[in-house]
């Protein structure tokens, strides 16, 4: 049987938690849209990156950071974080220009009925996105000991479990069986440890191959 990258796992399948989903999802779907990607490139990230290079900016990164359901209730209620990260370099009158205007369509993304409505078919359950939003520009994103302007913007959701989990059982997973489908032939994480000499160069590299279940 064959082992498949972790990144090339098929997302609908590999993600059972709804709020990764959602991340997911939201990031393709703001790849689609030509003015993020004239911007930002593929530097559009679903979780909390922190090694970008000076190269790499301007990023955003956007993740989830948990949620809350109570006991007696069907819905999880959380807040998913969208990180504008630009680079330090920027006139502070321009910085402050890019970060306001940035924000700002950000937040009107989040509001658009059409966004909403097309978040609502690709993840079941979804109830609420985006109906609170807070944002700050206070915020710095430490690049290898240099800071970096980072605007934060951050969005509720609410997902109704009932629908997903309709949505698992169609799929093959069941609360008896959770998670069988989705790790499908991922058997084992293999990562590199790498060490960097004065010079700058990489020697040694260490392999740590770990198997999963």
């Amino acid at each position: 049987m064959s082992i498949e990258r972790i990144e090339l796992l098929t997302p609908d399948l590999f993600l059972d938690e709804p709020a990764e989903f959602l991340v997911k999802q939201t990031v393709l779907q703001l790849l689609q849209v030509p003015q993020f990607v004239e911007l930002f490139g593929e530097r559009i990230d679903p979780y909390d990156r922190t090694d970008y290079s000076i190269r790499e900016l301007p990023a955003i990164r956007f993740y989830n950071l948990g949620f809350t359901k109570d006991f007696d209730s069907w819905f999880v209620d959380g807040e998913c974080k969208l990180d504008i990260i630009l680079p330090a370099s920027l006139k502070r009158e321009t910085l402050q220009f890019v970060s306001d205007t940035l924000s700002g369509v950000m937040i009107q993304q989040f509001r658009r009925p059409t966004f909403f409505a097309t978040m609502r078919t690709l993840v079941p359950g979804l109830n609420e996105f985006g109906k609170r939003v807070t944002s700050r520009k206070d915020l710095m994103f430490d690049l290898s000991g240099d800071l970096m302007p980072l605007t934060q913007i951050t969005v509720n959701f609410r997902i109704d479990l009932r629908e997903w989990d309709d949505y698992m059982t169609a799929s093959g997973r069941t609360k008896d069986d959770p998670f069988e489908v989705s790790l499908g032939k991922l058997k084992r994480i293999v990562t590199e440890i790498q060490g960097l000499l004065d010079d700058n160069s990489v020697d040694p590299v260490l392999t740590l191959d770990q198997k999963v279940l």
